[in-house]
């Protein structure tokens, strides 16, 4: 959930894209992984669009990519998009992803800083 610096909940779906400092190839099928790195307005209030994939199927589980110092930003009307929060580095797999060394999840309520 997107809130604001006095932790209200945003009111409305808000444009967000994604930055990385560095992306590997996808060693599933040696091409760049697909990610939000254009302004996209998400689907509901308060949410991110954040897809992470691997091209490859669960039997291919040792295949995937890497991406370092994730990073959301906040795409306002008009002027540069604003940093609302660093996730850390994501290794994608076919059965597994892990953010910042996390597999299972954050716990809600995690509040995540630019």
């Amino acid at each position: 959930m997107v809130v604001d610096a006095n932790d209200n909940e945003m009111p409305s779906a808000i444009v967000t894209k994604e930055q990385f400092s560095s992306i590997t190839l996808d060693s599933c099928n040696n091409q760049p992984p697909i990610i939000n790195s254009t302004c996209t307005l998400g689907t509901s209030f308060s949410s991110i669009p954040d897809k992470l994939t691997a091209s490859c199927n669960y039997q291919q589980n040792l295949c995937g990519f890497t991406a370092t110092h994730q990073q959301w930003l906040w795409c306002p009307p008009e002027g540069q998009p604003v940093v609302i929060g660093t996730i850390g580095d994501l290794q994608v797999y076919g059965t597994y992803i892990f953010v910042n060394g996390n597999s299972v999840g954050f716990v809600p309520g995690t509040h995540i800083y630019p």
